[in-house]
């Protein structure tokens, strides 16, 4: 294993127990992938069984796109996990790590028709980045890769619609080289804005009355631009 592998592992296993520092977690139903820099595709999955707070950067298995598990362990990886992050990984190359989340606001979200309304500027940091795709059932149907993927386009944040109430995914596709220090995935400014952002709005906006009254709905272009201002800033 060399140096970026290793790497690549401590911030994942990081991102592991920030999101169970959160309460973000949900038993082993959820997860967090990272693709290992290097033209072999591979990406890092949680070992199926270990909870958010057990991972460490050891547990990890490297898992490539045809759904072979190249680690040697007790444990095997979830093949509705493997599904749900191969696709993005099969065709996102900017995706360096994907993090699907049923947190307790995320799911109510998901089972409004509307889903995440621009209400407020905390939802607006997000709205013009964020897509649904609809529930299929347990993701185990390799078929399902292309249309979560095709749905996804070019956004970063994805909601499963939920009409079913089966726990939603809230699924931030996360960008950049792994790194450590605060520019890492488990760094200050990372969390904030990339890891963060989505489950807060979440929560946030359902503290809103359902039939919000006209003064708090924005414009287009408000929602646009103040999207694009937060992220790059």
């Amino acid at each position: 294993m060399n140096d970026v592998e290793w790497q690549a592992r401590v911030d994942t296993a990081a991102l592991y127990r920030l999101i169970a520092l959160e309460g973000w977690d949900d038993l082993v139903g959820t997860h967090v992938s990272s693709r290992i820099p290097g033209d072999e595709h591979r990406f890092l999955l949680n070992p199926y069984g270990m909870l958010f707070e057990e991972i460490t950067a050891s547990s990890l298995l490297t898992i490539d796109l045809d759904g072979n598990q190249l680690t040697t362990s007790n444990y095997k990886f979830n093949r509705a996990g493997f599904t749900i992050h191969s696709a993005v990984h099969m065709n996102r190359d900017d995706a360096m790590f994907v993090i699907h989340l049923h947190t307790d606001y995320g799911v109510a979200v998901s089972c409004q028709e509307d889903g995440l309304k621009p209400l407020n500027q905390t939802a607006i940091a997000v709205y013009s980045d964020l897509a649904y795709h609809d529930y299929e059932g347990v993701a185990t149907n390799l078929a399902e890769r292309e249309r979560s993927v095709e749905d996804l386009g070019a956004k970063n944040v994805m909601i499963l619609r939920n009409p079913a109430q089966w726990p939603a995914a809230l699924m931030p596709v996360v960008h950049g080289k792994p790194s450590s220090g605060s520019n890492g995935p488990a760094g200050t400014r990372f969390w904030r804005k990339r890891v963060a952002l989505p489950p807060v709005r979440c929560r946030l906006i359902l503290l809103i009355p359902v039939q919000a009254p006209p003064r708090l709905k924005h414009s287009l272009h408000a929602v646009n631009s103040s999207g694009q201002h937060y992220f790059e800033n």
